[in-house]
C-alpha cells in the first residue's frame, strides 16, 4: 500500500466516534507495528485465582504455575509444570491469531512475535481454565486449553495475555461463553469493539510487512537455506518473506507433508540440499504425490524450532498457484536429477552435537541404538517411575529414544502421527541397533531424525547384527 493511502486510512480511523471505542480514544499509529501504549481493558481485568494458584496444579486442578518451554505461534505455546513429566501444549482460549506456521497470513508472524516476547519476558506464568465450560483439551485431544496470566519484572500485577492479544489487535474475540471461574467475556467483547472502531491490525489495518501482491520469486533450495534472512519469514521484523516457487524431488513423505531435494543447485561435494515442506494436515497430498516425483510448488520459507522449512505450501492442483507434478513417465522428467538415495551419516567419530550440523536438513541413513529414559522422575507426586523407549501422544506423534553411534550422544527418532504406513514402536527393541533413513532436523541444542511413511520395500528401518 502506498504511504499516502496508508496515512489517509489512519486519518479516517482517527475520526471514528470515541463512543464506539468504549470510551477510549483511538490512537493514530504512525507505524502500525507500534504496540498500543495503553491497554485499559487488560489493565483492569483482575485475576480471581491469584490467592490460590500457588498450592495447585494446572494438570490436576486446572489452575497452576508453569514455566515456558517454547512458543509455537500467536495462540499456542508449550509449558512445563513441576511434577508433570510431559509437555503442556496449550491452545489459548478466546482467541485465534492469524496463521504463521503452516499458512502465513497478515499479522500472523507479528502476533507470534508478540506472544513470544511476552512469555519469554514473564517472571511468572499461571494457566487457568474452567473445564466444565470450555473442556480440558481441544478437538485433537493433544492440546490443553487455557487462559494465560503473567507477571513481568516491572509489573507486579497479573495480566491476561489472551485478552491483551485481542486489545492489541492481533486477534478477533473468540470468547462467546462466560463462566464463574473465568468471567472474561465482557472484557473480550469490549476489546474487540475497541479494535473494530479504531481499525487496529486485524480489525482493519494492512500488515505493512506482508506481501499481498504474491509476486513470485523462483529460488533453489540451496539458495533459500544460504540466504534465509533475505528471503524467509522474519522472526524479528515479522516480514512474510518472499512468495516462492520451488522445484524439487520428493525423497520422503510424512502423511501429507514431504521432503524436497534440490534439483538445480548442487553443492561442491556433489550433494543436493533438501527441506521439509509442511503442506498441512488433511490436504490429501499424501495420496496424490509419490516418492520420486518432481514438483513445482508455491510456498514461503520459515523457521520452526530452529529449522528452515517450506510452509504455506499451496496444495491445489488447479488455478494460478497450482502445484505442478512431473512424474517419472513424463518427457521432462529426465531434465532433472532424480536419485532418491539417502546420504550416509557415519556418526561414530562425532564428539559433540555440533558435528551433526553438517547433515542438518539432509535426507540421510545412519545407525542408531534404542535406549530407554525415565518418563517420570517425581515419586513424591504419587506417580510411578517408568522406564520406556518411546513416548506417544493422543495424536500418535511419537518420539523413539535412541543413541547415535557416538558414545554419549543421543539421536532420537521422531514420528509424525499422520505417517501412513506408520513406523510403529513395535518395529524397535531396546538395546538393538538399526540402520534408519530419515530427515535430520535440529531439536533445541540436539538433533532428531524425522522418519517417513514406512512404505514396504523402501528399507527405511533395518535391524543390524542378527
Amino acid at each position: 500500500m502506498k504511504l499516502s493511502k496508508y496515512i489517509l486510512s489512519l486519518a479516517f480511523l482517527a475520526l471514528l466516534p470515541l463512543s464506539a471505542c468504549g470510551g477510549n480514544s483511538c490512537v493514530v499509529l504512525d507505524d502500525p507495528n507500534t504496540l498500543l501504549a495503553t491497554t485499559p481493558i487488560t489493565d483492569s481485568q483482575l485475576f480471581a485465582q491469584e490467592s490460590e494458584y500457588a498450592s495447585k496444579k494446572f494438570t490436576a486442578d486446572h489452575v497452576g504455575k508453569v514455566t515456558l518451554k517454547s512458543c509455537t505461534d500467536g495462540d499456542t505455546a508449550n509449558f512445563a509444570e513441576e511434577g508433570y513429566s510431559e509437555t503442556i501444549k496449550c491452545r489459548f482460549l478466546g482467541i485465534n491469531t492469524p496463521e504463521s506456521t503452516g499458512k502465513v497470513e497478515p499479522w500472523g508472524k507479528k502476533a507470534s512475535i508478540f506472544t513470544k516476547h511476552i512469555l519469554e519476558s514473564a517472571t511468572e506464568i499461571v494457566l487457568v481454565n474452567d473445564v466444565s465450560i470450555f473442556g480440558e483439551r481441544d478437538s485433537s485431544g493433544n492440546r490443553w486449553l487455557g487462559f494465560i496470566w503473567y507477571k513481568t519484572a516491572g509489573n507486579q500485577t497479573f495480566r491476561l495475555l489472551n485478552l491483551e492479544i485481542v486489545e492489541q489487535g492481533f486477534s478477533t474475540n473468540q470468547l462467546f461463553t462466560d463462566s464463574l471461574i473465568c468471567n472474561y467475556r465482557s472484557s473480550f467483547e469490549q476489546a474487540e469493539a475497541y479494535g473494530k472502531a479504531c481499525g487496529y491490525r486485524v480489525f482493519g489495518t494492512p500488515d505493512p510487512d506482508f506481501d499481498y501482491s504474491h509476486t513470485v520469486t523462483e529460488l533453489s533450495i540451496r539458495y533459500i537455506i544460504e540466504n534465509f534472512d533475505e528471503v524467509g519469514i522474519s522472526d524479528s521484523s515479522g516480514s512474510s518473506g518472499l512468495f516462492l516457487r520451488v522445484t524439487g524431488l520428493i525423497i520422503g513423505q510424512m502423511g501429507d507433508n514431504f521432503v524436497l531435494r534440490d534439483v538445480t543447485d548442487q553443492y561442491e561435494n556433489g550433494k543436493y540440499a533438501s527441506l521439509y515442506a509442511y503442506a498441512g494436515y488433511n490436504s490429501a497430498l499424501g495420496g496424490f504425490l509419490e516418492l520420486g516425483d518432481i514438483v513445482k510448488v508455491y510456498c514461503r520459507a520459515t523457521k520452526y524450532n530452529g529449522n528452515i522449512q517450506l510452509s504455506d505450501v499451496q496444495n491445489k492442483t488447479t488455478g494460478k498457484y497450482a502445484l505442478l507434478v512431473i512424474t517419472p513417465g513424463d518427457l521432462a522428467y529426465s531434465d532433472y536429477p532424480h536419485d532418491i538415495t539417502p546420504y550416509d551419516m557415519d556418526s561414530s567419530a562425532f564428539t559433540d552435537y555440533s558435528d551433526f550440523a553438517a547433515y542438518q536438513s539432509f535426507h540421510i541413513k545412519t545407525t542408531i541404538t534404542i535406549r530407554t529414559v525415565t518418563v517420570d522422575e517425581d515419586p513424591e507426586s504419587g506417580s510411578t517411575i517408568v522406564e520406556n523407549y518411546y513416548k506417544k501422544d493422543n495424536a500418535k506423534n511419537m518420539t523413539i529414544y535412541a543413541w547415535s553411534q557416538a558414545s554419549g550422544l543421543t539421536l532420537n527418532l521422531r514420528v509424525d502421527g499422520t505417517c501412513n504406513p506408520y513406523p510403529s514402536e513395535t518395529l524397535f527393541e531396546v538395546g538393538k541397533s538399526y540402520l534408519v533413513v530419515g530427515y535430520l532436523a535440529a531439536y533445541f541444542e540436539k538433533y532428531q531424525l524425522m522418519l517417513y511413511n514406512n512404505d514396504p520395500g523402501m528399507g527405511y528401518i533395518t535391524l543390524l547384527g542378527d
